[in-house]
């Protein structure tokens, strides 16, 4: 098991993001990607995950996810999506999986999905 962590879970969370668009500015991604190249990138750290997961090594896949949203934020950022964006959409993004009930959904062949 690990120690407690220094910080908590939404403190790294905006540590990691900030380290994420410093990456794709110390970089220039920007200037180097393009959404194949994304796409790639992203598809390549998907499957590391996906591999790891089904092996049963959660904590290769928690590393896994880990990558996958680093690379999907840097993806993000190099194609210029904006923070207000990023924001927006995750806000709605909260708002749609919270208004998901037990009421109107089921977990079915291993989703979550509308009855």
């Amino acid at each position: 098991m690990y120690p407690r962590p220094p910080v908590n879970l939404a403190t790294t969370l905006e540590d990691f993001i900030d380290s994420a668009f410093r990456f794709v500015k110390r970089f220039a991604l920007r200037q180097q990607l393009n959404s194949d190249d994304c796409a790639r990138n992203f598809m390549e750290e998907a499957c590391e995950f996906e591999r790891e997961l089904a092996r049963g090594d959660i904590d290769r896949a928690v590393e896994e996810f880990c990558d996958v949203l680093y690379v999907g934020l840097t993806s993000l950022k190099a194609l210029g999506i904006e923070d207000d964006q990023l924001i927006f959409t995750l806000v709605d993004t909260i708002d749609k999986n919270d208004g998901k009930t037990v009421e109107n959904y089921n977990v079915y062949k291993g989703k979550v999905r509308r009855k």
